[in-house]
């Protein structure tokens, strides 16, 4: 089993890094040149200001465009090389390097694949079980100066020795604390424990983790990811929003966005919630709610758009500062299984969806949109260290002079 794990953005590889969460807060990410600095994570950008200035960080805000289609050129680089390939999360995936012979030269050529042409450095873990190649991914990222780390027989106990419990994956800060409370602090304790015993005492999950631990493998390779039951798209504001009118070309937004989500997934979803909320450090602190059921499930914006926004009338005050506001549409389901009723209400508008997102994956986000998602965007959130989309933006696009 092999894991592929991104790091780091080349040209700032050895310069400390930050990047900061929706509307420039706090830390959310950091390379190892910060972490050095001391920078904890979820740390108010305004605490380190003088740290940033003495050592020259380069801060960044969130660039979820940007980060998801380099993503997706990582996973397409990795999938022409592996028979089988399980997409973990944006920046990870397992290989099934089963038939692969000379796995570490092939590991080696990989990620210099990768690097020359997405320019992506990654760090790659190899070993029998996905547990022990998470495990091995953070040897390679930490202690190797190749990149790339293999975990076997000769050396997983030494490995597992000095492995902290709380850094094994799938263990959880409550259960690690369960498990110190039992004298069990590194991996290689955990990997003596009687599985059928943890088993019995917590549940299976732990039990199969334990036997991941000592080279059985029990987390089979997913080639295709299970579809999300519901998808939430919310963000809060710039700054607060007062009309309502500002207001609905937000949740416009957002539902234009997560219906996309919706039927790259080939679903459709049963019900939509939407919601606001003001500021929660003020006295006036009002939050509200609204639960739309679909008569017949959809994937159709401009009808999901026309319902989000009745429901934001129900629950909208006037004159209060909105901070937030989303949507979250739930009980998603594939379109295979829907059943239709003899005289729907509603018949989602599949031809002009699949026009809209074909305009919009070609030539960029927002080529066509909605007339009800509005122009200026003037409610957007703060990204005043946002890097260029340099791949997913027209005008954005490195200039070579």
């Amino acid at each position: 089993m092999l894991l592929v794990k991104e790091y780091s953005i080349r040209s700032l590889r050895l310069s400390p890094v930050v990047v900061l969460s929706n509307n420039d807060g706090c830390v959310i990410a950091r390379s190892n040149e910060a972490k050095a600095l001391g920078i904890p994570m979820a740390c108010p950008l305004f605490k380190i200001k003088d740290l940033v200035k003495k050592h020259d960080i380069q801060i960044f805000s969130s660039n979820y465009e940007l980060y998801g289609d380099i993503s997706a050129r990582v996973m397409t680089t990795l999938a022409n090389n592996a028979p089988r390939i399980e997409i973990y999360s944006i920046d990870e995936a397992f290989l099934d390097l089963t038939n692969v012979w000379n796995i570490g030269s092939f590991a080696l050529t990989l990620r210099q694949k990768v690097l020359k042409e997405i320019g992506v450095p990654t760090c790659i873990g190899i070993a029998k079980t996905k547990t022990l190649a998470k495990l091995a991914n953070h040897y390679a990222k930490k202690h190797t100066t190749t990149g790339v780390f293999i975990i076997d027989e000769n050396n997983r106990i030494e490995c597992l020795r000095n492995f902290p419990i709380e850094d094994i994956w799938g263990v959880g800060r409550q259960l690690s604390i369960k498990l110190k409370a039992l004298g069990i602090n590194t991996a290689l304790e955990l990997a003596n424990i009687d599985p059928k015993q943890m088993r019995k005492v917590y549940n299976v999950m732990l039990e199969r983790l334990i036997l991941e631990l000592n080279g059985t493998s029990c987390f089979e390779l997913e080639d295709v990811p299970n579809n999300k039951k519901s998808i939430a798209s919310t963000r809060s504001f710039g700054k607060p929003i007062k009309e309502l009118d500002q207001l609905s070309e937000a949740v416009a937004n957002y539902v234009a966005r997560g219906a996309e989500k919706i039927r790259n997934q080939n679903s459709y979803a049963k019900a939509m919630y939407v919601f606001v909320r003001t500021n929660r450090f003020k006295e006036d602190y009002y939050q509200n709610s609204m639960i739309h059921t679909f008569t017949e499930p959809t994937d159709d914006t401009g009808f999901m758009i026309r319902t989000a926004k009745q429901l934001l009338e129900e629950i909208y005050i006037p004159n209060l500062e909105y901070k937030k506001a989303g949507v979250v549409f739930l009980d998603l389901l594939p379109k295979e299984k829907v059943q239709t009723t003899l005289l729907p209400s509603h018949i989602p508008n599949e031809k002009l969806m699949k026009v809209m997102d074909k305009l919009n994956n070609d030539f960029g986000k927002a080529t066509i949109f909605f007339a009800a998602q509005g122009v200026k965007h003037e409610w957007q959130m703060k990204a005043s260290n946002r890097s260029p989309r340099y791949t997913t933006k027209w005008n954005e696009i490195i200039k070579v002079v």
